[in-house]
């Protein structure tokens, strides 16, 4: 009877091995091109799930996030679909769908079945086992396709370039703020969400002072001094005081002293005219500097002024005083440590 038993156990310890392992060398093509996704895949069931942000992105799908009824909405022309976390059914356009396998939330990561995602969208999913990719190929209707504008000659030099998940961002010293790329969640201000192969100025403004990129969000700051942000916003990246995605380019606050600003992955760092560094977003590894591990959805005060410049990391922060010295927080450490 033990030796039956020794053997079931591992027979079921090699299963869930071989299939951690297949899962974390899952890559996923959509259209021919392989997707950066931001955490692995896991196996359900026989089901893959994929990163939420990931595959409606690809997609270019709308996506809300109901934090109380742990629901995901995705809205995309005529077609609206919603998961609830855990829960193995659907809906598409109020037609209720068994799933083989819910959305999960793993360790921070919200994942969704890749094959209902995709054919609710009607692609063709088709897995290749030697080279373990699934190749997602979107009907025509999937793809939108543009002309491309024409340009006007702008001859103001770039005085700053940052680069987001596939977007770019050029800040001019005439205050212009030119934008090319993927436009998902409406970070170009231009009151849509298509992808543009080149826009003349973010909000058609050319008052613009500052610019960072985080992972794929955005935060400006005008040469009023007034804050502004836009893109996704799972963990509060955007210092609104949710975690909704906008859609647009918005307004944080009503100071007008912001006078630079830092973004990377999920979070964001800024210094205000009187010394003052402020962060919100993402706080897994202390990278906020607060002391904590908790995300904030709105700014919070750094300790200490004086601050002169800062630059987000992925997990991490740096930033210079006025006296010339270096200060880091985030990785392995909640409090902030002074480099000599």
């Amino acid at each position: 009877m033990r030796k039956c038993l020794y053997f079931l156990f591992f027979v079921w310890f090699s299963f869930t091995l071989v299939s951690q392992v297949e899962a974390s060398e899952i890559k996923v093509r959509f259209d021919g091109k392989e997707l950066d996704l931001n955490t692995s895949p896991i196996i359900k069931n026989g089901t893959t799930l994929v990163p939420i942000r990931n595959i409606f992105e690809a997609f270019n799908a709308k996506v809300e996030w109901d934090p109380k009824k742990q629901m995901i909405t995705a809205a995309k022309a005529e077609k609206k679909l919603w998961l609830i976390i855990d829960s193995n059914v659907a809906n598409i356009n109020d037609e209720i769908v068994e799933l083989t396998a819910p959305a999960k939330i793993v360790n921070g990561n919200t994942l969704v079945p890749l094959r209902f995602i995709s054919e609710s969208y009607d692609s063709t999913v088709v897995w290749n086992g030697t080279d373990n990719t699934i190749n997602i190929s979107p009907s025509s209707s999937t793809i939108e396709k543009q002309e491309l504008p024409t340009k006007k000659d702008n001859k103001s030099k770039i005085k700053k370039l940052v680069t987001g998940k596939y977007y770019s961002l050029a800040l001019r010293e005439d205050g212009t703020l030119t934008a090319w790329g993927s436009n998902y969640s409406g970070i170009f201000g231009d009151g849509t969400k298509k992808n543009r192969l080149y826009i003349e100025s973010v909000r058609n403004e050319k008052n613009w002072m500052d610019v960072a990129s985080g992972f794929d969000h955005v935060a400006y700051i005008r040469k009023d001094g007034t804050l502004w942000t836009g893109g996704f916003n799972d963990v509060g990246q955007l210092g609104d005081g949710s975690i909704s995605t906008f859609g647009d380019v918005k307004q944080i606050g009503n100071s007008k002293d912001w006078v630079s600003v830092s973004a990377k992955y999920g979070h964001t760092a800024a210094i205000k005219k009187d010394g003052t560094l402020w962060t919100w977003g993402f706080n897994n590894a202390g990278q906020l500097g607060d002391g904590t591990i908790t995300n904030r959805k709105r700014p919070v005060k750094v300790e200490g002024r004086n601050w002169k410049s800062v630059s987000a990391g992925n997990f991490h922060t740096a930033a210079l005083k006025d006296d010339g010295t270096l200060w880091t927080w985030g990785g392995r450490w909640r409090r902030k440590i002074r480099i000599k």
